[in-house]
């Protein structure tokens, strides 16, 4: 008998709060933490990045408020677009960017919101993706 694999979701953006392990632990989820792969080159940082994403079941990228700005979040946003990988967009912008907006399958309105979202659709035994 085959087990599920479970799948693992790449956590865009936010770098300033562990919002990231909110959810992991909230929704029993497996989330990648950018912030977590070499640091020693931009390059191998990018190319780190970019291999997640593409080896990903979804993107879960946060926008955090004003004035803080996430240019790394927007191309990684922008590569899980072209992919094809979902992205579930959590917003804490009062006025989000129509770009990321346009890219997301979803979007919610603070991390709780996508916390009650998610655990409602395992509840229900709903797909997530």
């Amino acid at each position: 008998m085959n087990t599920p694999v479970q799948p693992i979701y790449y956590g865009a953006g936010g770098f300033y709060t562990d919002w990231r392990r909110k959810i992991a632990e909230e929704c029993g989820i497996t989330i990648y933490d950018p912030r977590r792969g070499p640091q020693d080159s931009t390059f191998r940082f990018v190319t780190a990045d970019f291999e997640m994403i593409l080896a990903c079941s979804a993107v879960i990228a946060l926008l955090p408020p004003p004035p803080i700005r996430c240019s790394g979040m927007a191309a990684e946003i922008g590569y899980a677009a072209a992919a094809h990988k979902p992205v579930l967009l959590i917003t804490e912008d009062p006025v989000p960017d129509a770009f990321l907006l346009g890219c997301a399958k979803r979007v919610f309105f603070g991390v709780d919101a996508f916390i009650v979202w998610f655990k409602n659709r395992q509840a229900k035994g709903l797909p997530i993706l």
